[in-house]
């Protein structure tokens, strides 16, 4: 009994620390670009239903390239200008035995001109999340 209350609570102080509030938002990405942060959230719920990838079983269900065309779309229809990729990154939202273990989203960071960069979340039903801009000094708004 014991040894299972001390894993719950390990499991308790984990949970944050990946970004899960279970049932709420998850915040999956932030990054600051001239004096701006933004961040990118999802609702767990819309989470649960995105295509899950085993890397050891199956071909990712959207490629590297269809995520740079969705990212490079994305841009181009809010007027970013678009110099070069910076990052490509494949990640997974929780990597534990969770319901998420096998979502992987990604990060694509493009140099939208000679000093600034802009970041894309794209999902694995070749979606792009929307960010949301952190203003300086607010809080950040409690999943409900």
């Amino acid at each position: 009994m014991k040894t299972c209350l001390v894993g719950f609570a390990c499991l308790f102080l984990l949970l944050p620390a990946t970004g899960l509030v279970l049932g709420g938002d998850v915040t999956i990405y932030t990054c600051n670009t001239r004096g701006s942060s933004f961040e990118w959230l999802a609702a767990e719920s819309e989470l649960l239903k995105l295509p899950r990838w085993n890397p050891q079983r199956e071909d990712v269900p959207v490629s590297p390239r269809a995520a740079v065309a969705a990212a490079r779309k994305w841009l181009a229809e809010r007027k970013y200008g678009i110099e070069d990729i910076i990052v490509v990154q494949l990640k997974n939202f929780d990597p534990s035995e969770t319901p998420l273990k096998y979502c992987w989203y990604y990060v694509i960071q493009f140099r939208t001109d000679l000093l600034d960069s802009m970041a894309c979340v794209v999902l694995m039903d070749g979606s792009v999340l929307e960010p949301h801009e952190i203003k300086p000094g607010k809080t950040k708004p409690k999943a409900q």
